[in-house]
Order: structure tokens, then sequence, then C-alpha cells
């Protein structure tokens, strides 16, 4: 796991590569080399956090000829199959490292190349021949790919892991977009807040051509999701077996590193199958860690999750997080996932991967199940939605003839994405988010919809193929799985720690087969994935078989002063009418208005707590404001200062069974 930095079309003396560099250090702390080409006005650079070939596997990667180059973050599988079948075509290795596979396949099979990588990869490759550089993306967007294009001059692009990396490299400066943030309070998830920036999407590859400039996306990989018959006769147990041997092949080939793996354990059916499989794969005991909220306890899982491990013969490892504890790490978590928040659940795995990562330096997780088997409860037909997830509420059903919001999304997709988009689309409920931002903004706010959003995500005519189930499915992948699953509570709160997250139900193999299986293998009554349950049912404890989906979620917490000392402070530094005039993005009077009406205890209870989520998300939009926009400068250079003393000292950390967050 690494992270990269490229840009494209400026002088090489204007980029800041050095600083550039500083601001990825938490994704690779083992190390850091760059590349200039002023005949191409190209510079790569790349931090290494060493997994694979630990020796001599630094970046940039290069041809045997120099004439291709390549920057890599992530892993491929099966590498070592794909090396021999090279060699055996008369390729030569200069390193034991898998990501040098790319640059044979790619001379090799040209653009056709991307067939063959399994795994989880963000990559730039310069060509040197033939003047054109490749950006690249893994299938669902496990790793992160950032794009930064010049208003003006659309030549003059950057590329980076992360978007604080684009601003460190002195050609852009960071600016929030009132747009985007209003199309995710309509809940239509953004790959960035900041203008101009944005992200390869998964699955594609991005050409462009040095000579003229020109840029051409391509998706290497087609989204299937159309479940296809079984042949006849086909038993329950053969599916079962099936599934159960592309589970062990992927996680068997995801705890394969030089460096140690461990397993998230939560108390849920995903990530007890990934860490059964692993224990039943390992010669040792693996190590297994959780998080438990103790002073809550229908939020926490850990008993079950160390019940589990006790079953398994696996070492556990769990943090103990309080509700303080979730306060008091906000702004860290917000700084590396760059992203607003809803809930607390990113500050929670950020906690988690800091105690992971004073033991091993890869995690496997069990993200991607929900996705592949139909896990998540807005897709039994009962009116949950992403609430149920983000919130750990049931959505309010609702028996009123469809309004204006639920035919527009019908209208351009044929389906409700979620059952809250239906009233967030509306014009009553677009004007009332437009009047939570300060009036500079409004305008601009007014000309534009969600909807349009919403369609760079979601195709119509692969749309109208796919049952309504499938449908669903499509939104869940293509709009909620990279920008939110895998980056939140995924790669940025984990390489927060410089550790690497593994996700084995999104193996290429794994995920394909899981498509094509009839619906009903998957979400069968009322019992989500069925065929999982059932092909895991032997090696996993009775009270994980048994028990229903309970989402990863964090205690919720009042924005209010009462809510004590750390939130008070919070308040006091990003929602003050101060702090408010000063960023400019929100309307202070709306603010003050939700802050007492939250305390208001006869208000509805439904009604506070979509004014409290309300609150949570425009504080952390200003905790990110300050911090870049405002502070950019200083906060970068104060958060890689605690990065090498962060990482100086992991070797010499204890290792105990528990830890509490500091």
């Amino acid at each position: 796991m690494c992270g990269i930095f490229a840009s494209v079309g400026y002088a090489p003396d204007s980029v800041d590569i050095d600083s550039a560099l500083a601001a990825l250090t938490h994704r690779g702390p083992d190390g850091h080399d760059s590349y200039c080409n002023a005949d191409h006005q190209v510079v790569f650079g790349h931090t290494r956090l060493s997994i694979i070939d630990i020796a001599s596997g630094g970046q940039p990667l290069y041809s045997q000829d120099h004439e291709t180059v390549l920057i890599c973050n992530g892993e491929l599988y099966d590498h070592q199959r794909l090396r021999a079948e090279l060699i055996a075509d008369g390729f030569r290795f200069a390193t034991g490292s898998d990501s040098e596979l790319i640059l044979c396949l790619y001379e090799r099979d040209g653009l056709d190349f991307t067939r063959h990588l399994r795994g989880e990869f963000a990559f730039i490759l310069l060509d040197c021949r033939l003047q054109r550089v490749i950006a690249c993306r893994d299938r669902f967007g496990i790793k992160p790919l950032f794009i930064h294009e010049h208003p003006e001059r659309p030549g003059q692009l950057m590329f980076a892991s992360e978007a604080k990396a684009l601003f460190a490299s002195g050609l852009a400066k960071p600016t929030l977009d009132p747009v985007r943030l209003r199309d995710m309070l309509s809940f239509v998830p953004m790959d960035s807040i900041f203008e101009q920036v944005s992200a390869v999407p998964p699955g594609h590859l991005l050409q462009i051509d040095l000579r003229t400039s020109e840029q051409t996306l391509m998706a290497y990989w087609p989204l299937d999701l159309l479940p296809e018959p079984l042949p006849a006769g086909t038993t329950q147990a053969e599916l079962c077996q099936t599934l159960r041997s592309h589970l062990e092949e992927a996680v068997a080939l995801r705890l394969q590193a030089d460096v140690p793996v461990g397993v998230y354990l939560s108390g849920g059916l995903d990530s007890t199958a990934v860490a059964a499989v692993a224990a039943k794969l390992s010669a040792d005991p693996i190590e297994t860690f959780s998080i438990s909220f103790s002073d809550h306890a229908e939020f926490d899982e850990a008993l079950i999750a160390e019940r589990t491990a006790r079953h398994l013969g696996a070492r556990f490892h769990k943090v103990v997080c309080r509700r303080d504890d979730l306060l008091t790490h906000l702004e860290d978590s917000l700084w590396f996932s760059e992203t607003p928040a809803v809930n607390y659940n990113g500050v929670g795995k950020f906690l988690l991967s800091r105690l992971a990562r004073q033991h091993v330096t890869c995690v496997l997780t069990g993200e991607g199940a929900d996705e592949g088997l139909l896990g998540y409860g807005y897709f039994k037909a009962n009116g949950q939605g992403l609430s149920s997830h983000a919130y750990g509420r049931e959505q309010a059903t609702s028996n009123a003839a469809p309004d204006a919001g639920a035919r527009e999304l019908q209208e351009a997709f044929g389906f409700i994405p979620q059952p809250e988009m239906a009233e967030l689309f509306s014009p009553a409920a677009q004007r009332m988010l437009t009047r939570l931002f300060s009036r500079q903004h409004r305008q601009r706010l007014q000309r534009t919809s969600p909807l349009q959003s919403l369609r760079k995500r979601l195709d119509r005519k692969e749309l109208d193929r796919l049952p309504l189930l499938n449908k669903l499915q499509t939104f869940s992948i293509r709009g909620l799985l990279s920008p939110f699953i895998l980056a939140n509570l995924g790669d940025r709160q984990e390489m927060a720690h410089s550790i690497e997250g593994r996700t084995p139900f999104l193996d290429t193999k794994l995920f394909q087969w899981l498509a094509k299986l009839p619906n009903e293998w998957k979400l069968r009554g009322d019992v989500e994935k069925f065929l999982l349950r059932e092909a895991v049912k032997d090696i996993i404890p009775e009270e994980v078989y048994t028990r229903r989906k309970w989402p990863y979620i964090t205690p919720p917490m009042w924005v209010s002063k009462r809510s004590g000392s750390t939130m008070a402070r919070l308040i006091e530094t990003y929602l003050s009418s101060a702090a408010l005039r000063t960023s400019n993005m929100f309307s202070s009077a709306a603010v003050r208005c939700m802050l007492l009406a939250v305390g208001i205890a006869w208000l509805p209870g439904r009604l506070r707590e979509k004014l409290n989520n309300l609150l949570l998300f425009i504080l952390t939009v200003q905790i990110i404001e300050k911090h870049y926009v405002q502070q950019f400068e200083q906060n970068l250079q104060q958060r890689n200062q605690q990065t090498q003393a962060t990482y100086s000292a992991i070797k010499n950390l204890p290792q105990e069974a528990e830890a509490q967050p500091g």
C-alpha cells in the first residue's frame, strides 16, 4: 500500500513534489521517490508502505528500456502465477514487487492488460514512446485516485491518492463546493467536496494524449448484475461448496504478505466468515481486532466478537471507545477522510485501525459482502433506506401519494434508489436545504439539482435490463461503495495509521460468480446473505449464524453543549456565529435555530434526529473548511510531524490485548 502523486502538463520545476509526497507520508512511511520528465511535462511521486518485496520493491518502476514508468498504490493478487507466465514469455523482472507485473502486462497486451489485474489498485503509467499517460483504478474503487483539472487549462492535470497532496503541490488551492455539499445532504454521495477535484471512476482507465491533451475515459470492466438461471439439478450443497471455494481462494490470496496480517472482527456474519476461513488456512492463531462501545451496550458487538475469536482459536484485541473518545478524535479522522459525516462511524474505524497498527500491517475486512449478497436492509422492500445503516434507525414508511421528488427519480432511472431521496429530491426539501447555505451560494444552488450528480453514477440503459433488487444493488455499488463504505469506513481511516485493508468479498472471481447467482440464493425471505450463512455454517459460531444483519454503528450524540465539554468546544470553535461568518458556507441563523431546536424536548423525536444529523454534517464541513481552506499549510506541517513521530514509535509499542484511545 502506498501514496501516489502525478502532474501532467505542468513544468516540473513548478511542482513542489516534496511537499506533495510529505502530505502522503502516512500512506507510505517506509520511503519515497520521484520521477520528472521535462520533455513530456510529467512528474511522478510515490510513498511506500512495504508489503511485498520489502528490500527492493521501491517505486517508480521502469520497463527494461525505461520508456515506460509506473507508480502504483495497492496489491495485485495471484501475482506469482502471472510472473511465471510472463517469464515464460521472455520478460525479466528487476524486483519481486507485484506492481512490476503491470509494466510487463502492458508491454505484452497493450490496453487489454487490465483483464489480468486482480486486486485493489490505483496506478499511473507514462508511455514515453506513445506519448500518453494512463490512470487506472480497480473495479470497485477500493483504492482512491483523485484528479484535479485546471479550470482554465484542461491539459493541466494532477492525480493523487488523497486530495491533500494535490493542494500541497502548490498547483491548486482547496475550496469547498456548495453544490456537492447540497447533493450529499440529498443522499447522493460525492467523491470529493473540493472544487475541481473528482476521481477516476472504479473499473475505468483514463488515457491522456500528451500531444493533444485529449482525454479518453474507458470502462474496462462492466458491472453485470443480471442474474442467470442455474443449470437444472443444481443443489444447495453444490452452491455452498462453490462459494466456500471462491471465498477460501480470495482469503488465501490476501493472507500473502511479507508483513503480519490480521482481521477486523465484529459480531456480524461477514467479518466472522473471513476470520473463520483465515483461521482455517493459517498455521498460527490469527490476530483479530474489534471495537467496544462499553458505555452503550446496544451498539457494542465486542462481546460477540470475543466469543467468536475464542471459538476460532484466534488472538483477540479490542479498543474500548467511549463517547468522548469519538469527539476527541473527530478532527483527526476528518483530516484523513476529507469528507463530511452524519455519524461517528469513521472515527470508530480510525481508532480501531490505530489499535491494529500496533500488531499488524495488513487487515482483512468484511466489506463488499452486503453489496454482493444483498445484505442491507434496503434490499428487503420494507421501507428501510440509508438511515438504517447511517443512523441505526428504520426509515419511517409513508402511504402518501408519490410527490415530485419520487416522480423525478422514477422518470430518470425507473426506480427510487433510496426511500429518503423521494422526499429530499422534492422542490420543498431542496428549498429547505438551499436555505441552510449562506446567501452568496443560494443562486448557484438553485440553478442545479442533485439529479445531475446522480445521473453521473447511474445509467438508465444499464438499469432497465435489471430486476428491482439488482437496480438497488447497482446503486449500492456505483453510488455508495467507493465514495462512502470503502473510503470513509475503509482506506482513509486505515491508511491514517499506515495499515492496508484487504477485502476478500470484492475479489474479482468471487464477486463475478455472486453477480450471476439468482437473487433467491442471496436474499431468501427475511434472511439476508442466505447462501453465505449456509456455506460457512460449519466453521462459525451458532449465535453468528442465527443473528440478523446489524450494521456497524457508533453511538449517536446530540450536537448540543449539554453533551459535555468536548462537544461544547467543537460547537464554540466551529459553529459559533463568528466561525460561520468566516467560512461563509452556511447560514448562521439556520444553524443557530437548529442548535436551539435539538434541545427542545417536546419536539417530535424524529424531527430532532434529522436536525441533529444536519448539524453534525455542518459541524464536520466546518472542521474540514477550517483545516483545509483557512489553515492548510499549518495543519499539513503539524500532521506530517505527528505521522513521522507516530510511525517511529510503532515498533516500540507494547503488544497489549486491550487498548484505550488516547
